[in-house]
């Protein structure tokens, strides 16, 4: 049973000497985070000191600049599209097939009485 006991109580002071150790280093973590924290916080406040509401009212012209010149380019482009586009169209042949000769009307004159006849003969037969 002593023995049980001394097994016990050496656990125990180990555990306790561990939890110790986690517990010096969760709060040796804690402050580095609170230190880094609290230089963020001081630098955001400098930043947040620096641009006054006057100082972004003086960059509002060069932003509305910044939006006309995006719409400008985006214009150009369209427009260098639809040039590009109106060129591709005017290479593209109308006819598909490029007449080299035009076909001319015979100069004879046509016998309609021969080709009735040759129809009603077709009729006749079929």
């Amino acid at each position: 049973m002593k023995r049980a006991r001394a097994q016990k109580e050496a656990l125990e002071k180990a555990l306790n000497r561990h939890m110790q150790n986690v517990e010096e280093g969760l709060e040796a973590e804690y402050q580095l985070a609170k230190n880094n924290f609290d230089s963020l916080n001081a630098m955001a406040a400098d930043i947040h000191a620096r641009y006054t509401p006057s100082h972004l009212a003086q960059l509002r012209p060069l932003r509305i600049a910044q939006a006309n010149l995006e719409s400008e380019e985006f214009i150009y482009k369209s427009l260098k599209d639809k040039l590009r586009q109106e060129k591709i169209i005017l290479e593209i042949p109308r006819n598909p097939v490029e007449i080299i000769d035009a076909a001319k009307p015979s100069n004879r004159p046509v016998n309609r009485q021969r080709s009735d006849s040759s129809a009603k003969n077709r009729q006749t037969r079929g």
